[in-house]
């Protein structure tokens, strides 16, 4: 074999190298691309997935929910006011050995103008909550659904969850 014969001999070796280098790095970014999409569409779904839930966490909730809410809100500020009203009203009154509910101690020691507010808890009926929540209109959904769509959704994102982490484990194999 002469020179010429092993210098085109080497420069197809060289060419074929080359070739496979080229066509191995272009099969490694396409697969890498496959992949980056496949899991870029998972990341996206699951961005929508949380999304939708937010939307039910914070959506609009029945009338029935907003009368009970609002109910318990009522006796609640007026069980705490009371509490915290007469507590502190009896405390005083301990301290300075003074009789409870004596018209000067209530009007100078008793209501804070800060805390005049809470006096809507005793302004407001349930009787009046009923009334305005009567002329709310009916959206939202129920409890019950709401839970049922979030556990859906919660289902979905798990599924999608575990597919990168198989996907992964499979990798470490």
């Amino acid at each position: 074999m002469n020179k010429e014969e092993r210098t085109e001999i080497r420069n197809k070796d060289r060419d074929i190298l080359k070739n496979v280098a080229r066509d191995g790095e272009e099969i490694v970014a396409r697969q890498m691309d496959e992949i980056q999409k496949k899991y870029k569409k998972i990341e996206a779904r699951i961005k929508e997935l949380k999304e939708q839930k937010s939307e039910f966490l914070s959506g609009a909730v029945t009338k029935a929910e907003i009368l009970e809410t609002a109910k318990e809100r009522l006796r609640s500020g007026k069980k705490s006011f009371i509490q915290q009203l007469l507590g502190e009203h009896l405390k005083q009154c301990q301290a300075a050995n003074v009789l409870p509910f004596v018209n000067m101690h209530l009007k100078m020691r008793m209501l804070d103008p800060d805390q005049a507010w809470k006096l809507f808890f005793f302004a407001v009926t349930e009787k009046d909550v009923e009334e305005a929540v009567a002329l709310l209109p009916d959206i939202g959904i129920s409890a019950s659904a709401r839970e049922a769509e979030i556990k859906k959704i919660d289902r979905e994102i798990s599924r999608l969850s575990k597919v990168i982490k198989d996907d992964l484990e499979a990798l470490k194999a």
